[in-house]
């Protein structure tokens, strides 16, 4: 999948398109406050309608090269400082605990957002609500490496499903189906092995309780 295709499918946005977007927001803005700048003295000094619009003209022509300007540069400047942004967002990222599990979800939510596109029959459909319902701990390393595997999946029935690809539609929605059950099956392994370790950890809790707190030396402090 392209850097383009990555950012809509809502991976990180590129940072020289995030300027660029900042500055095409705040055209609009800032060409109004522009023209107010300039023609707001000869309306104080009274002057003539004829006068007013060739200043408007002129502050409108020299706003859109000067903005034209200052957008070209920003990009320019923003892409020769991306390698450097990048290196440091993913500096920021090592550094936070928090940050594989986060991940992890965004590749999830990006896939199966993919898997939406790929066809609606029915047997895709039903895996592809299978995984959204699939008990997800991106806390946990083994459901990591599957939104991985997922995101890798996603990304290749996605390229072979573009116009033009060999694949035939039937044939790409049963791989993909077929893949998504796998991956959904696996999550609810992990699921399911998590629950019987939580309730062995309940288990071993509770007989710690009862050996170490017993019931009759509560009675005798009752009594006594």
């Amino acid at each position: 999948m392209a850097a383009k295709e990555r950012a809509a499918a809502g991976g990180p946005i590129a940072p020289w398109r995030f300027v660029a977007g900042i500055l095409l927001h705040c055209a609009v803005p800032a060409f109004l406050v522009w023209l107010a700048a300039a023609l707001l003295p000869l309306f104080a000094g009274g002057a003539a309608p004829d006068r007013l619009a060739a200043a408007a003209g002129h502050a409108s022509v020299v706003f859109l090269i000067a903005y034209a300007v200052l957008l070209v540069a920003a990009i320019l400047v923003t892409r020769a400082l991306e390698p450097a942004l990048r290196q440091a967002r993913a500096r920021r990222e090592a550094r936070d605990p928090a940050s594989p599990a986060r991940e992890s979800r965004r590749r999830v939510e990006t896939a199966l957002r993919a898997a939406h596109g790929l066809g609606g029959g029915a047997r895709l459909r039903q895996a592809t609500a299978r995984l959204e319902a699939a008990p997800w701990d991106h806390d946990d390393d083994r459901c990591q490496a599957v939104s991985a595997d997922l995101a890798r999946a996603a990304e290749a029935f996605a390229a072979a499903a573009r116009p033009g690809a060999a694949s035939a539609p039937a044939e790409l929605e049963a791989l993909a189906a077929a893949s998504l059950e796998r991956l959904a099956e696996a999550v609810e392994e992990i699921g399911a092995e998590r629950r019987r370790l939580d309730q062995g950890d309940a288990e071993a809790m509770a007989r710690y309780i009862a050996l170490r707190y017993p019931a009759s030396d509560f009675a005798g402090d009752e009594n006594r």
